[in-house]
């Protein structure tokens, strides 16, 4: 199978076009037998620096406590992929980072194209904002907001 940028990049319809004609079980047998096998390799690999963490807990500041940073990888873009980020309630699948406070949700779906990521904060006169360092990213769009992998 081709990888994921090439796919999204050649396929006329789109991204989600091309998911809805696959088999239902394809994409969530293989994240699904990750998480059962009692170990959570995705999790696990998916860092928060000391700055993201004090700036998600200021975003939570007033929250119920149930509700967290949610991270999304969704089709979309110039290059394939985008980053979306949402204060959320935790849903029954998502996968939980927490560090200092700060409560990130992640879908299994998202999990797989964030492996590996540590997300960061900057803050200067020239740019404020999220930073994913993100290890599967082959190739950025010339405005640095989308991705392919």
């Amino acid at each position: 199978m081709a990888r994921h940028g090439t796919v999204v990049d050649g396929y006329q319809g789109g991204f989600t076009s091309l998911l809805n004609q696959l088999p239902e079980n394809v994409l969530t047998t293989k994240v699904d037998d990750l998480l059962s096998k009692g170990d959570t390799p995705l999790v696990g690999k998916i860092t928060l620096s000391d700055r993201a963490a004090e700036k998600i807990r200021q975003l939570l500041a007033g929250n119920s406590d149930d509700k967290g940073l949610r991270l999304r990888v969704v089709a979309g873009g110039c290059s394939g992929f985008e980053y979306k980020m949402a204060i959320d309630v935790r849903a029954a699948q998502d996968q939980i980072i927490e560090k200092n406070g700060a409560r990130i949700l992640i879908d299994a779906t998202s999990a797989v194209h964030l492996n590996g990521t540590e997300l960061d904060y900057k803050d200067d006169l020239m740019q404020s904002g999220f930073i994913f360092i993100n290890p599967n990213v082959k190739s950025t769009c010339g405005c640095g907001t989308s991705f392919s992998a």
